[in-house]
């Protein structure tokens, strides 16, 4: 084995070795978080759309049900009700309006099948983790989803 000859590694190579290394390394790090992120919006998202479901339900369970103040305030004027609920270990902030639809006069729109039964246009945005609806944060961008229905005064 005299003829074998062994060279070893400089450390011009070992560095270079370590630091292509930290780089991979580093790279598939980043590529997790930025995975995790767009998971745990998109997990947000859809309890923030769910959230904005029982809100509307709510408020207009309240209102079809009342038959004294609560209805006439509700259906009778355009409503903003702003809060906050928590749904999957977020805490949600809310904006909700009910505007009365309107025909090209300017009355009340009532359903032809239903007299006497104005429609409103609900609408709800929910933002999260900061309570301005304009806010955004790095790497997830617009914290913010909306949620529109149109209802009858009369739930049949």
């Amino acid at each position: 084995m005299a003829g074998w000859r062994f060279r070893a590694f400089s450390l011009a190579e070992v560095l270079l070795a370590i630091g292509t290394l930290v780089l991979v390394i580093l790279t598939i790090l980043a590529l997790v978080i930025s995975l995790n992120r767009g998971s745990r919006k998109n997990l947000d998202t859809s309890a923030a759309q769910y959230a904005a479901d029982q809100i509307i339900n709510l408020v207009v369970e309240r209102a079809q049900r009342d038959t004294g103040a609560l209805h006439a305030a509700f259906w009778g004027n355009d409503t903003t009700v702003k809060g906050s609920v928590i749904s999957n270990q977020t805490e949600f902030f809310y904006t909700l309006d009910a505007t009365t639809v309107k025909d090209t006069s300017g009355q009340p729109l009532d359903g032809a099948a239903l007299p006497n039964n104005r429609m409103k246009l609900i609408q709800v945005e929910l933002y999260w983790w900061n309570p301005s609806n304009n806010s955004t944060r790095a790497g997830y961008g617009r914290l913010t989803t909306q949620v529109t229905r149109l209802i009858g005064e009369k739930s049949n």
